[in-house]
């Protein structure tokens, strides 16, 4: 789970959309949600100032290792990901696998903040 990508948009409405329910507190609910919305406030800053870009060699050394590199061919780079190995002897689109795959270019969570 290291090497998992999140989109900062979905990260950040995840945690803006936290809802926390206290319970059996009798006094002090009101400074306890006062604290837990500093800290929401503190996370969001945090995300909001971590870095976006994604080391390329890392990038090109996965492509590098994919399954489907090995078995067909090297399909390219596009944008700095993988260009996707396409049907139709390359004229087609990027095939199931590689559309689904987070090296692809064309994946839907490189698009998400658009």
């Amino acid at each position: 789970m290291s090497n998992d990508l999140i989109s900062r948009k979905s990260l950040m409405d995840e945690i803006s959309n936290l809802q926390v329910t206290i319970t059996g507190l009798r006094s002090g609910k009101g400074m306890m949600m006062k604290y837990m919305e500093e800290y929401r406030k503190s996370v969001l800053k945090c995300i909001d100032e971590s870095p976006t870009s994604y080391d390329l060699d890392l990038i090109r050394c996965a492509i590098g290792k994919c399954r489907m590199v090995h078995k067909y061919e090297h399909p390219g780079y596009e944008n700095n990901l993988c260009a996707g190995l396409r049907t139709l002897n390359g004229e087609g689109e990027p095939c199931d696998t590689c559309k689904e795959c987070l090296l692809y270019y064309g994946n839907p969570k490189w698009n998400e903040e658009e």
